[in-house]
């Protein structure tokens, strides 16, 4: 017949392993819950190149009102060629409004922090002006929000308000794109799929901090319930049956 100790102990080691992680398990649920509850989200301005890893799920909010769900490959630059073609088609289009400058032309962007700086210009991304500096191989990026004035060659000048919201309104190309892996339905396997970023309104995706707060927190608390069980049995002069590793 087995002693009161015993049974105890038995009790406790067949518990252990029916509800070890329990509280792990719960709190990550929960985490999972506020999470659903807190996705985040921002415009392709506040996009950096290390923001996402590579598989994180993402949502694109497209401007036309339509949405690309997939795991975020990276940014990737469009062709030299493809890029030129879609800037001067945008260059055309605004050019009775806003007299941009033409790829290559030489700029002088007149800074809010005063001085000046004369340069090629290369292209556009997300709150950036692509130049290269008279003399340099080296292409830089200027902030748009720094820049006061953009004159061209030809004594034309663009504001930098006004040159700031043609870019957060996605009406100038933008040199980026984003690589996404969709699954498509009868082909596992999935595709890759470039979103042109000036196409993009907003970016969207689930927030994981609650999942990984919610199993430190259930961990933590599986393991004082286990310390407790053990010291209160010890305490009480139990001891576990002998070959069941404790």
């Amino acid at each position: 017949m087995l002693t009161r100790c015993t049974l105890l102990s038995t009790t406790v080691v067949v518990g252990l392993a029916l509800s070890q992680s329990n509280c792990t398990m719960i709190g990550a649920g929960i985490g999972e819950l506020i999470d659903a509850s807190t996705a985040q989200s921002l415009a392709p301005h506040q996009l950096a190149p290390q923001a996402f890893e590579p598989g994180r799920e993402i949502t694109l909010q497209l401007r036309d009102g339509r949405s690309v769900r997939g795991k975020y490959i990276g940014l990737v630059p469009l062709p030299a060629e493809e890029y030129a073609g879609r800037y001067e088609s945008a260059r055309e289009r605004h050019l009775p409004v806003v007299p941009l400058p033409e790829l290559g032309d030489t700029v002088t962007l007149y800074m809010t922090g005063g001085g000046e700086l004369n340069a090629e210009l290369l292209g556009f991304d997300p709150g950036v002006v692509s130049v290269r500096t008279l003399g340099s191989a080296q292409p830089e990026s200027v902030q748009a929000q720094e820049v006061r004035q953009l004159q061209t060659g030809c004594g034309a000048t663009i504001t930098g308000e006004a040159l700031s919201f043609l870019l957060s309104e996605g009406a100038l190309p933008f040199h980026s794109a984003l690589a996404v892996h969709l699954t498509a339905v009868g082909n596992p396997a999935g595709l890759e799929r470039r979103v042109l970023l000036d196409r993009v309104a907003l970016i969207e995706w689930d927030s994981d901090k609650g999942r990984k707060v919610g199993t430190i927190v259930g961990g933590v608390i599986d393991a004082a319930v286990l310390v407790a069980i053990v010291v209160g049995c010890t305490a009480s002069g139990c001891g576990f049956p002998t070959g069941m590793g404790f």
